[in-house]
């Protein structure tokens, strides 16, 4: 099942810059360059005679920057929507598996676009597009989050003696964590790739709500790892 489900993922999201048209070509550039140089270092003009383009072409596309930094957001947003989506339909007796492997997908779409997250407070006095979006999403995650954490109280597959109030402090130091782990990545060692590190460091993070051995979640994780590192 997880394996359909990164097949399908793939498909829809991890586009390969073959046969993209030129719209695309200049985001996917735009993207990579706010990844290596930051927001602020990265001007149309800039993107532009990187890709070897008139700055009119790529204005036809993309007035200015601000148009480029709002198509990121979306194609970033609209992967995690998707993902979520996949991730509520999951039957509880695979949930957690599942979960797993989201949450390193997840981590992997946020190094793909970890410009967001590292210099999202720069883009948020650009425009507030970014930070409006991300508050709708956060508020929607946590209607997921309770839903969830409920039913697998009820499924014997989490402690049941956790409180309201204990959900709500693991659920903001989760989105904490899954939001600001981009700018620690100097300051832990690890080898391969840092999403892969700090996605099973959060993972982890689960491991006093489950009702489940340590070494069960060992195998579980083991066995994403696996998957997400088949799917580079």
């Amino acid at each position: 099942m997880l394996a359909n489900f990164a097949n399908v993922f793939f498909i829809i999201f991890g586009q390969k810059p073959n046969g993209v048209k030129t719209k695309d070509k200049i985001l996917l550039k735009a993207i990579q360059l706010f990844n290596e140089e930051g927001v602020e270092n990265v001007t149309t003009l800039y993107i532009s005679q990187q890709m070897g383009i008139s700055l009119g072409n790529l204005h036809y596309h993309y007035p200015n920057r601000n148009e480029l930094l709002k198509a990121a957001i979306d194609r970033f947003l609209q992967s995690m929507e998707a993902l979520t989506a996949e991730l509520m339909k999951t039957q509880l007796s695979d949930f957690m598996q599942k979960a797993f492997y989201t949450q390193f997908v997840t981590f992997r779409e946020i190094w793909k676009y970890r410009f967001l997250f590292r210099d999202r407070l720069i883009i948020a006095r650009r425009m507030d597009y970014l930070e409006l979006l991300f508050k709708e999403m956060i508020r929607q995650r946590k209607l997921d989050f309770d839903k969830t954490t409920e039913d697998l109280k009820q499924a014997g597959l989490m402690r049941e003696d956790i409180s309201d109030k204990v959900r709500d402090a693991f659920f903001q130091q989760l989105v904490i964590g899954n939001n600001s782990w981009v700018g620690y990545c100097d300051l832990f060692d690890f080898e391969g790739a840092p999403y892969l590190y700090f996605a099973e460091q959060s993972v982890w993070a689960w491991r006093s709500y489950f009702n489940c051995s340590e070494k069960e979640m060992e195998d579980a994780i083991s066995k994403v790892q696996l998957l997400v590192k088949s799917e580079k």
